[in-house]
């Protein structure tokens, strides 16, 4: 991915104006206000650094120093280096554009909200291979974002199955993409692969629930006799 694809990719992030993202660089977990451009200078130069240098040797005094900021001034912001990337991947999920074209049969809305999704791993790898080790950490700080993400990918999911799909259909579509996305930040598959991959699969599940058997009719209750 070029430079610029990069930085554009970035820039929007910054730019995008959903509410929860504007509800989430207003306060902190401890609901503390905080600067909406410190908050994305600390993020810029952590998704900087993860292309220069391995996860492992990331540090958050390393990501305030490319801010140009002092280590307290990024701490203040976020509490651990696993936090810090969770939230530099929420910030990407969030550019995905919520959209459903009513014209698309469900099966090419779900694959294109997956593909734009699984993308993101393209467009970012090495922040989208720091986030699958990040997200596995045990800091306090993880579970709500580990949330936070889980709502904005079952929102786009949600919306790409359509009304009326039961809770199982999408619940194997989030484990076939969650899988997908941990397979492809071990290295093991690119993104694009993967993204291509899991067409067949989402057809299997989409089909499976078109084949399911009818449900049986509830048997109809006799009137009871009225005795004279």
């Amino acid at each position: 991915m070029r430079k610029a694809d990069r930085g554009a990719r970035l820039h929007y992030a910054r730019r995008v104006s959903n509410g929860k993202v504007a509800r989430v660089v207003e306060v902190d977990s401890s609901g503390k206000p905080r600067q909406e451009e410190t908050y994305h200078r600390v993020l810029d130069a952590a998704a900087e650094l993860l292309r220069e240098t391995k996860y492992s040797d990331l540090t958050v005094r390393a990501i305030a120093a490319r801010a140009q900021l002092s280590p307290a001034t990024a701490y203040n912001y976020f509490k651990s280096k696993n936090g810090l990337i969770a939230e530099l991947y929420l910030r990407l999920v969030r550019t995905v554009p919520l959209f459903v074209d009513v014209n698309q049969t469900t099966h090419e809305r779900i694959i294109q909200e997956i593909n734009a999704l699984a993308m993101l791993g393209a467009y970012e790898p090495e922040v989208a291979s720091a986030t699958t080790t990040a997200l596995m950490g045990e800091e306090e700080e993880l579970k709500p974002l580990r949330e936070q993400i889980g709502i904005e990918v079952r929102r786009r999911l949600t919306a790409a199955l359509g009304p009326g799909v039961p809770l199982s259909v999408l619940s194997a579509v989030e484990f076939v993409f969650y899988g997908a996305m941990v397979r492809a930040g071990t290295g093991s598959l690119g993104y694009d692969t993967v993204a291509n991959r899991i067409d067949g699969v989402i057809g299997l599940i989409l089909q499976a629930h078109d084949d399911r058997p009818a449900p049986a009719p509830s048997p109809r209750r006799r009137p009871a006799k009225v005795r004279g």
